[in-house]
C-alpha cells in the first residue's frame, strides 16, 4: 500500500472512531442508570403529600402534591417537575385530569389550571361571589362574564367525560361543567339540586352545599358525586337531565373520599369513617374493620388482574395507614414495612402492571409484584 493511501486510511479510521465515541457519549450522558428520584427539601416533607395521580394517553404518570404546588411527570426514565416557573401559582394540587385534546387540567387550592405543552395558566370560573353570611354563598349566573372574582374557589375534583366536558367539584359552590367555552353550575337550593344555565344573569343565594371531593363518570355516562361537610351530606347521580340522591344504607351521613367502577359495573366508595362500600345499583355491601380494613379509607384502584386495592390514611389518632388488596374472596393486608410513612393518599397502575403509591410526608413508592422501592429522597432526614 502506498504511503499516501496508508495516511488516508489512518485519517478515516481516526474520524470513524471519534464519531463513534461522540455518538456513544452523548446519549450516555442523558441516561441515568440509577433509579430516578424526587428530591424533597429538608423540613418541607412534614406538610407535603402526594395527593393525586393519573396516567395519560402516552403512558406517562402524573403526580400532584401539596408541597409548594409541585407537579411531577414520570416518563419511564426520569421525573419532570412543574412549579411556579411553569405557571403553577398554587400551593396544593388536589386532582388531575387529561382532556380529549391531551391538555392537562389541575384542581388546586387556587382554582382551575390548564396545562398546554408544559405551561400552565389559571382558568377563571365566572359568576362566583362569596356572601357576607358565613353559611351562605351568592352565585351569579355565569352569563355575566364580568363577575369572576380574583381569588378563585378551590377545585377539589376533576373528571373529563367521554364527550369532552370537564366536571369540577368545589367546596361551597357546587358542581360545575365546562364544555371548553362556557360553564354550567349545579347548586343545592331549597332542598334540591338546581342547574343554573350558562347564559343566566340572575343571582342565587344558597347555603354552602358542602365539599365535593370526588367525581366519577360511569360506563353509561352518568356523573356521580358526593358532598361532605354540609348539614346533610349526600351521594348523587346526574344522568344529564336530572339529579337523584342515592341513600347509602345504614348511614345518616357519609364522607366519600374516592370512587371507582369495577369491570363488573359495581361502584366502590372509600369513606372516612365507614370503610368501603360496594354498590351494584340496587344494594350496598359494607366492608370495614372486621374485614381487615382501617377507617379513613382514602383511595381505590382496580388492577389489570381485577383485584381491588384499598388505601387508608389510618385512624385519626394513628400516624399510619394501610394498603389492602381484595381478590374477590378475601382481603389481604399489604406489607408496608419499608415505607417511612404509611398514610396512603393515592395509587395508580402503570402500563407494566406496577402499582405506584403516594403517601403523606412526600413518599412515593412502586411495587412490581415482588419488591417495594422508593422514588423520593429526603434531604436532611435523620
Amino acid at each position: 500500500m502506498y504511503p499516501h493511501k496508508i495516511l488516508s486510511f489512518m485519517l478515516l479510521l481516526l474520524l470513524f472512531v471519534s464519531s463513534c465515541k461522540a455518538q456513544n457519549s452523548s446519549p450516555s450522558a442523558l441516561i441515568d442508570h440509577k433509579r430516578p428520584k424526587i428530591v424533597v427539601p429538608s423540613g418541607s416533607d412534614e406538610h407535603g403529600m402526594f395527593r393525586c395521580s393519573m396516567i395519560d394517553r402516552n403512558g406517562d404518570l402524573w403526580f400532584g402534591t401539596t408541597l409548594f404546588g409541585r407537579l411531577y411527570r414520570f416518563n419511564g426514565k426520569s421525573f419532570i417537575t412543574f412549579s411556579k416557573e411553569d405557571g403553577l401559582t398554587c400551593s396544593s394540587i388536589y386532582s388531575i385530569a387529561e382532556d380529549n385534546a391531551g391538555n392537562i387540567w389541575l384542581g388546586t387550592n387556587k382554582g382551575l389550571f390548564r396545562g398546554i405543552n408544559g405551561k400552565f395558566s389559571l382558568v377563571s370560573i365566572p359568576g362566583i361571589k362569596v356572601g357576607h353570611a358565613p353559611s351562605m354563598t351568592t352565585i351569579l349566573g355565569t352569563g355575566n362574564r364580568n363577575a369572576s372574582v380574583p381569588d378563585q374557589e378551590a377545585v377539589y375534583a376533576i373528571v373529563s367525560d367521554k364527550k369532552g366536558n370537564l366536571w369540577l367539584g368545589t367546596e361551597n359552590f357546587g358542581l360545575w361543567k365546562y364544555d371548553g367555552k362556557s360553564f354550567t353550575n349545579i347548586v343545592y337550593i331549597n332542598n334540591g339540586w338546581k342547574i343554573i344555565p350558562s347564559d343566566s344573569t340572575q343571582y342565587y343565594t344558597v347555603p354552602h352545599s358542602g365539599l365535593i371531593q370526588f367525581i366519577l363518570e360511569d360506563k353509561a355516562g352518568n356523573i356521580w358525586f358526593s358532598t361532605a361537610g354540609a348539614a346533610t351530606p349526600s351521594f348523587n347521580c346526574f344522568d344529564g337531565i336530572s339529579i337523584r340522591e342515592v341513600k347509602v344504607a345504614n348511614l345518616s351521613s357519609v364522607h366519600i373520599f374516592y370512587m371507582i367502577q369495577d369491570t363488573a359495573g359495581n361502584l366502590w366508595l372509600a369513606t372516612r369513617d365507614n370503610g368501603v362500600y360496594r354498590y351494584n345499583g340496587h344494594t350496598f355491601i359494607n366492608f370495614n374493620e372486621k374485614d381487615g380494613l382501617l377507617d379513613n379509607t382514602s383511595c381505590l384502584l382496580q388492577d389489570k388482574s381485577g383485584s381491588i386495592w384499598i388505601g387508608s390514611v389510618g385512624k385519626m389518632k394513628d400516624n399510619g395507614g394501610l394498603v389492602t388488596r381484595y381478590n374477590g374472596k378475601a382481603f389481604t393486608p399489604f406489607p408496608l414495612n419499608t415505607l417511612s410513612n404509611t398514610g396512603i393518599w393515592t395509587m395508580i397502575e402503570d402500563r407494566s402492571g406496577n402499582i405506584w403509591i403516594g403517601t403523606k410526608e412526600m413518599g412515593l413508592y412502586r411495587y412490581d409484584g415482588k419488591s417495594l422501592v422508593s422514588f423520593t429522597e429526603h434531604v436532611g432526614r435523620q
